[in-house]
């Protein structure tokens, strides 16, 4: 007996030259002549060789990889939970006994001298035969207790019928019955019909979406992985490739042709990923329970050079941990670590440097670090519609890096998006719209979190947010960041309400102690949005809320309203009370710290409510303070009203105000 395998195994059993090609010329041989083996599993691949010309053997599961040779000339072998090869099988005239359980038994590509095997299948089995191949005439005897199936027809698993095991199933299935995965799981790689009643419980394998539309109609399905648009390594590689890393997913290449799933109702879990790489996911009822959802992903073995990738809700319920929308997979070439790295921007497309960090300013580029994507499409069209039901993640990305010629797309214009953590967004292809509908984050970052000084930075991080609707529900119980080059749109009576978060989270890279309203943009006109929006600071906490200022101080004329950073209106105290401190840590104009003013129309600041202006000046043309307004320096000042010359008016209600001296700009 000669045996070349892998140790330590990451399950017992057998492997023969699996993987990679050897280093060195190699034979690995498994030879059994006589006697007992028993094993987990076996698996044979590229130059290995199992050979059995008597004895018996007892495996969990067997699959014969490309190139690998399985000979068996005598005795017998049971798979216990299936048999898997990717090449014809040719059992040599002999007389041997080729068993499986439980499991799947796939002579698919072909069985060659098996007129004198025994060849069974136990209860709750799926055997699966070539096409044109008979079994009464093919086989010595054919012992089954499950289905038999012929492969290239469609796979129907009606009520009351289970198949059990691991293996892969490559042809499209209709299941009312059900599927239960043994540890290697199962692969359904030509689609599913999902009925009601059925149970499809795939284990660490996953279904693969091309072709014929996959439609989840009712019952349940779990997965590993789900992929749109894309085809699978069998769900076994991982279980036993000796290299520890492990690949971002295992659906590795696009298909063909586009993928559609429509989810009408059902309940579908996805315990790691669901990736739409090319093609369209639709639910409009049910349930997808995904730990990811990619939508648009840098495929490096794909060859098409543009795809599409959308997804649409129209109801039901999406809950994820992660949504990311033009999903990069970027490898380290090089890294420096004498420059410290806050941020990666694009160079071209396959190039990133990263920048340096220096009291939060990003500098030039370092040349020494550089970040190549993995090949893939040169452009990503990638999308979310959200028109009614309710989405639930606590992540959502919005492009993370910039492609030329790839588009970004969140469109919402009705139901439900709850975001735990964060919603970010990247690059000027890149877009949240909302045109109705409810939003709550705990963050929305529009762009860059550092201060980007460098055009070359800006512009490539110039994402839009935009709001529609004015009836749009939006609120963030956190912060609102709008980076340097971010760009933000919104119509009249547009309202963002902002209220303290809840406990620290685990994890949170940044706390929270109150609610946050960060503006590092250089460029007003880039957020023209802020004319038409009303911010609510609404909730109180030990620490009072933050607000960064930064328009240019024009004093108390109409100027400081134009292009400048000015709101429609400030108001402090919703349904509670609330506390908010003017800052100025960003030099927005450029032109010196602490000298930039807040130019306000309306200025509400409800009883209970604290408003501390600090150095700063606030002006407005109309406002109702009920509340306190605290100030060292700065004042709260009216401004010209236009487009009459009539004063600002002002109606004090049991406020206590303190006022500073300003120091008011002129124009240049």
């Amino acid at each position: 007996m000669a045996v070349t395998a892998i140790q330590p195994f990451p399950r017992p059993g057998v492997i023969l030259d699996y993987w990679f090609p050897p280093l060195a010329p190699s034979r690995g041989l498994y030879e059994l002549n006589d006697g007992e083996l028993i094993a987990g599993n076996l698996l044979v691949d590229l130059t290995g060789t199992y050979r059995q010309a008597g004895g018996t053997s007892d495996f969990d599961f067997v699959a014969i990889h490309d190139e690998g040779q399985f000979r068996l000339r005598g005795g017998a072998l049971h798979a216990d939970h299936g048999f898997h090869s990717n090449e014809a099988v040719d059992l040599g005239g002999r007389e041997v006994t080729l068993s499986v359980g439980a499991g799947i038994l796939d002579f698919s590509n072909g069985i060659a001298g098996a007129h004198n095997a025994h060849i069974a299948a136990g209860p709750d089995s799926l055997a699966i035969l070539p096409a044109g191949f008979n079994p009464n005439t093919g086989f010595g005897t054919f012992n089954r207790q499950g289905m038999v199936h012929v492969a290239g027809r469609d796979l129907v698993l009606p009520a009351g019928k289970r198949i059990a095991g691991a293996g892969v199933i490559d042809d499209f299935v209709t299941a009312r019955g059900q599927i239960a995965a043994a540890d290697y799981g199962i692969n359904l790689t030509k689609g599913l019909r999902l009925q009601s009643d059925a149970a499809v419980d795939l284990g660490n394998g996953a279904l693969a979406a091309v072709g014929r539309a996959t439609t989840f109609q009712g019952g349940d399905l779990s997965a590993r992985q789900l992929v749109v648009g894309g085809t699978l390594n069998d769900p076994w590689e991982r279980q036993f490739q000796r290299n520890s890393y492990d690949w971002p997913f295992d659906d590795h290449q696009l298909a063909d042709s586009p993928g559609v799933i429509r989810h009408t109702a059902g309940d579908v879990q996805i315990a790691e990923r669901a990736t739409i790489l090319s093609g369209l996911y639709r639910i409009s009822g049910g349930e997808l329970d995904a730990d990811r959802i990619d939508v648009g992903v840098n495929q490096w073995h794909g060859e098409q050079e543009e795809v599409a990738a959308r997804f649409v809700q129209t109801g039901g319920t999406v809950r994820t941990s992660r949504l990311t929308l033009s999903q990069v997979y970027v490898y380290p070439l090089a890294f420096d670590l004498a420059h410290g790295v806050t941020d990666l921007q694009r160079r071209s497309n396959s190039e990133f440097t990263a920048a340096t960090n220096d009291d939060i300013r990003i500098e030039p580029p370092s040349n020494d670090l550089v970040i190549a994507p993995f090949i893939g499409p040169t452009a990503i069209h990638s999308s979310y519609r959200l028109e009614a039901g309710e989405l639930i993640a606590d992540h959502v990305e919005l492009s993370q890096f910039w492609f030329t010629g790839s588009t970004t797309r969140f469109l919402q214009t009705g139901g439900t998006l709850v975001s735990n953590r964060r919603i970010t967004m990247h690059g000027p292809e890149t877009s949240y719209i909302i045109d109705g509908g409810q939003l709550t984050a705990r963050r929305i970052e529009i762009g860059a979190q550092y201060v980007l000084t460098n055009p070359e930075y800006v512009v490539p991080d110039s994402a839009t947010f935009a709001v529609r609707d004015a009836d749009s529900q939006i609120e963030i119980r956190g912060q609102l960041l709008l980076g340097g080059g971010s760009q933000f749109r919104a119509v009249p009576g547009t309202a963002i309400r902002m209220t303290n978060p809840e406990q620290p989270l685990e994890g949170d890279w940044l706390a929270l102690p109150a609610s946050s309203f960060r503006n590092l943009s250089f460029d007003a006109d880039n957020l023209s949005g802020l004319k038409n929006l009303t911010l609510v600071f609404d909730g109180h906490t030990n620490e009072a809320s933050t607000f960064e200022v930064a328009g240019l101080d024009f004093g108390p004329g109409p100027g400081g309203y134009q292009h400048n950073f000015a709101l429609a209106g400030l108001t402090l105290g919703g349904d509670s009370p609330a506390s908010l401190q003017l800052t100025d840590l960003i030099d927005n104009q450029r032109n010196g710290d602490f000298n930039e003013a807040l130019y306000v129309d309306t200025l509400i600041v409800g009883p209970g409510s604290t408003l501390d202006i600090g150095r700063l000046n606030l002006y407005y043309r109309h406002a109702e303070i009920a509340g306190t307004v605290l100030s060292s320096t700065g004042a709260l000042l009216a401004a010209t009203q236009v487009p009459e010359p009539a004063a600002a008016t002002m109606l004090l209600v049991a406020a206590t105000l303190g006022y500073g001296r300003a120091t008011n700009a002129t124009r240049s």
